[in-house]
């Protein structure tokens, strides 16, 4: 049963944000997460009321734990496998974590190039930072000289402009998945034939930024 147990909110921010799009909400996420959730909606249509500029918070590398905490915390889909974890600072306080793996070289490729993964990012309850993420991002270049940085982002929530206008292209997408739903939690549907309640999302977006042609532009 498709879509059962689904609420879908559609949530046109075109007034306040051009790059902005119809975003889809799943009832049993909302049910999971609505602090998370109400929050992203409320930086999506621009109301956080505490708003910072990159130029005035201090950049560095965090501890694995202190960046997981904070994604658990802060990002919808929690914290992730991450090898790198690059902090914001307002004042000794983190306010946005961005979450990457180590460089891969692709040695099958020609030429083989080093690759890395934007696996998360997100900002504090109620906080904008104008230009957080091309800092966090300037700093990982810095630091680990990929020669792209890959990221994914949820056809549900965005439609990838934000990143495009960072110097990202989108390069394809990953297909949508159906899930079952026992007990409150999500897992891949395994086609058992069970009566159970199934959801599919979009699938999502999948961006490549090529280090050495935008680094100059950050």
């Amino acid at each position: 049963m498709l879509a059962q147990g689904k609420v879908l909110y559609l949530l046109d921010t075109a007034c306040r944000n051009p790059t902005a799009q119809g975003i889809t909400i799943h009832q049993d996420l909302f049910e999971r997460s609505p602090k998370k959730i109400i929050n992203r909606i409320k930086s999506i249509l621009g109301l956080n009321e505490i708003k910072l500029h990159g130029r005035k918070v201090e950049v560095r590398k965090i501890e694995k734990i202190e960046g997981r905490l904070f994604l658990e915390e802060f990002h919808l889909m929690g914290s992730c496998k991450a090898e790198i974890h690059i902090g914001l600072y307002n004042n000794q306080e983190l306010v946005s974590v961005g979450a990457f793996s180590k460089p891969l070289f692709m040695k099958h490729e020609n030429p083989p190039y080093y690759s890395s993964e934007l696996m998360r990012f997100c900002t504090a309850f109620n906080t904008s930072i104008r230009g957080g993420l091309d800092k966090i991002l300037k700093y990982y270049i810095n630091e680990h000289r990929p020669d792209d940085i890959i990221t994914y982002v949820d056809k549900e929530w965005s439609n990838g402009k934000n990143f495009e206008r960072i110097g990202f292209k989108n390069v394809g997408s990953t297909p949508a998945l159906t899930f079952s739903i026992e007990n409150g939690k999500r897992k891949l549907h395994n086609n058992a034939g069970k009566e159970e309640v199934l959801v599919s999302n979009q699938g999502n977006i999948k961006l490549q930024l090529k280090t050495s042609t935008v680094l100059s532009n950050f």
